[in-house]
C-alpha cells in the first residue's frame, strides 16, 4: 500500500511539474513576442458571425443569424494558456465556431413569471437561467395564427 501512495505522488507531482514548465515557457514566449510585435502576433482580433442554432419539432434545428447582435469579436493571445486576460486563439476561434444553442420550453400560463410554475426538481437552477419573453414580443407558430407565450435560455 505504501508503496503504490508513493508512485501516484510521484506521478502527480512531475504532471504539475510539467504543466508549470509548459507554461512558464508559453508565458516567456508571449513576453518576448510582445516586445516585438508583428500584426497579429502575438494578440489577434477575431471576428466572426454570431450563430443561433433554434431546437423546432421533429428533433430539427433551424440555424440563423442573431438579428440583434449578428458580430463577435474578440481580442485572443496565440498561445497554448490564457495571458493577459485574453483566451488562446485556438480556444476562441473553436468556440466562435459553434452555434449558440437556443432552447425554447412553453410556459404553463401566459401570468407573469413570478407565477409561472416549472415543475422540475432543479427548477431553481433553471428558473435563473431564463428570461421572460413578454407578450408583446410572443412569436407566431407556424401553420397558425395561435400565439405562443415562452421561456427563452438566456444567449
Amino acid at each position: 500500500m505504501p508503496a503504490t501512495r508513493t508512485i501516484v505522488r510521484g506521478i502527480l507531482i512531475a504532471v504539475v511539474l510539467a504543466v508549470a514548465i509548459v507554461y512558464v515557457g508559453d508565458f516567456a514566449s508571449v513576453r518576448v513576442r510582445m516586445m516585438h510585435p508583428k500584426p497579429g502576433n502575438p494578440f489577434e482580433t477575431v471576428t466572426a458571425l454570431r450563430i443561433l442554432a433554434i431546437d423546432e419539432k421533429g428533433n430539427k434545428t433551424e440555424y440563423s443569424v442573431d438579428p440583434l447582435q449578428p458580430q463577435q469579436t474578440a481580442v485572443c493571445v496565440h498561445a497554448l494558456f490564457p495571458h493577459n486576460g485574453d483566451p488562446p486563439c485556438w480556444y476562441l476561434k473553436r468556440k466562435f465556431a459553434q452555434p449558440i444553442p437556443m432552447a425554447i420550453l412553453p410556459a404553463l400560463t401566459s401570468s407573469s413569471p413570478l407565477k409561472a410554475r416549472i415543475p422540475t426538481p432543479r427548477s431553481q437552477v433553471l428558473v435563473r437561467s431564463l428570461r421572460w419573453v413578454p407578450p408583446a414580443t410572443a412569436l407566431l407558430q407556424r401553420r397558425t395564427t395561435k400565439r405562443l407565450y415562452f421561456w427563452a435560455a438566456r444567449p
